[in-house]
């Protein structure tokens, strides 16, 4: 569904368990087919659109607005300062690598905050805290694996979870941002990446669903708001009828 919904445009998806951090989906576009990599493998190199990159963990996008959320869970209305700003994106896990068998890529520096960029797995974690309680899961592909001698042995998290946001300013904007009707928050933020549009949705399972809690991020490279929504709603509104 993520591959389909995201054909013809540039741009990434994630969708995670907001608890335990198993990635249920993650998508990145334009791609390329594996079965014809060697046959491809110079024309795609070339191919300005980078199909090769993992859109999802190794594209870092300008994040502009898309912040808000956490800067209202942490600060409230009062504005943070640049020292501020940065110790709460530090929490957020916007400084390292996300520990995950996968190329990453990551801020090296910390950057001005206006500079700042991120990757939409590392959006995708930092957005579970807002569904979870303020707390942030590690990212995992792989939740067990299937033995020869002890049969499915269940998978360890690397590190505990990450308290970034108060619990209860965490669940009061999730809240905030619900979507009428809906069981799930959402919010839009834009930034503006070498003259390109990006669109940022960040949302989620309200925090008293009773299923799997969920978190949800798209990034689109372009100014086209009704179509992150449109995907949204297409994706959580099947997992959550």
């Amino acid at each position: 569904m993520a591959d389909d919904y995201l054909s013809g445009h540039k741009g990434a998806l994630v969708l995670m368990n907001a608890q335990t951090g198993e990635i249920i989906a993650m998508s990145s576009h334009p791609g390329f087919d594996p079965r014809d990599l060697d046959l491809h493998e110079s024309q795609l190199l070339k191919d300005k659109s980078a199909p090769l990159v993992n859109r999802a963990t190794q594209g870092l996008y300008s994040v502009g607005t898309a912040l808000l959320p956490f800067t209202r869970a942490e600060f409230r209305e009062q504005a943070p300062s640049n020292v501020e700003l940065s110790g709460l994106f530090e929490r957020l896990g916007f400084y390292k690598p996300p520990t995950i068998e996968l190329p990453v890529a990551y801020e090296t520096t910390i950057p001005d905050v206006e500079d700042l960029r991120i990757s939409p797995l590392q959006m995708s974690l930092a957005a579970a805290s807002l569904t979870n309680k303020g707390l942030i899961p590690d990212p995992r592909i792989a939740m067990a694996i299937n033995t020869k001698d002890q049969g499915w042995v269940a998978l360890a998290a690397v590190h505990e979870l990450n308290q970034a946001l108060p619990a209860d300013a965490a669940t009061q904007t999730a809240l905030s941002f619900t979507v009428r009707g809906k069981p799930y928050w959402s919010y839009i933020g834009q930034a503006k990446q070498d003259e390109v549009a990006v669109t940022w949705l960040i949302g989620g399972t309200l925090p008293d669903w009773g299923g799997t809690p969920l978190v949800l991020v798209i990034a689109l490279e372009e100014n086209d708001i009704s179509l992150a929504r449109s995907i949204r709603d297409q994706i959580l509104g099947f997992l959550l009828k």
